[in-house]
């Protein structure tokens, strides 16, 4: 079964099944495409199991947006605040965000868990400043 980012989900007694296997060997499924966390039935109804993950997400891209539509980001600084963004969501439904000591799921009620981890997640993320400085000529590099 396909995900929505075109990478491979697998079923979620599947899951199950690899989140009881050791780190080392759902790495391997990890980089080679598969999913490592658990989705249920009914995850993005209203309220549903996936709540907090669905505010998180609404709440950093209307603020994207809100910055954009005030002139504070500009179209470039806009665009790759989202791909920043979205390149952390990945991470996260393929299993490889931490927190609290293990795997961090799409399945909290609390928006304010992922906001967390996404905070204290520096690893191949863009810095809010390097987003800010993106349209000097002498960060091209950063646009790659």
């Amino acid at each position: 079964m396909m995900d929505s980012y075109g990478g491979i989900s697998l079923l979620t007694s599947t899951v199950a099944l690899v989140q009881s296997l050791p780190e080392a060997a759902q790495k391997i499924l990890r980089d080679s495409g598969w999913g490592t966390v658990r989705h249920e039935g009914g995850d993005n109804d209203e309220g549903g199991k996936q709540a907090g993950k669905n505010a998180f997400v609404s709440n950093n891209l209307n603020d994207i947006k809100r910055d954009f539509d005030r002139g504070v980001l500009t179209f470039d600084q806009a665009k790759y605040a989202t791909l920043d963004f979205t390149r952390w969501l990945d991470k996260l439904t393929a299993g490889e965000i931490q927190s609290g000591g293990g795997q961090l799921g799409v399945m909290e009620t609390d928006p304010d868990v992922y906001q967390n981890a996404y905070n204290a997640d520096t690893t191949n993320r863009l810095t809010p400043q390097q987003i800010m400085a993106i349209d000097d000529p002498a960060n091209a590099s950063l646009k790659s």
